[in-house]
């Protein structure tokens, strides 16, 4: 295989996996800057829940 073709194919593969790692850590950044519920915590202690959060979990 000529080195343009190995070249090429490599940064087509680097490319996917950051992609990919992108795809999962963005979304966790963002959880973790909003507050929001499901976000992974760093600190101890409840995470704040939405208003609507009582009304949907007051039939459990």
């Amino acid at each position: 295989m000529p080195l343009t073709a190995a070249t090429y194919l490599a940064s087509h593969l680097l490319s996917l996996l950051g992609n990919g790692i992108a795809a999962v850590a963005l979304p966790l950044i963002v959880l973790q800057t909003t507050g929001a519920r499901w976000a992974p915590r760093s600190s101890p202690g409840r995470p704040r829940s939405p208003p609507w959060w009582s009304a949907c979990s007051a039939g459990s």
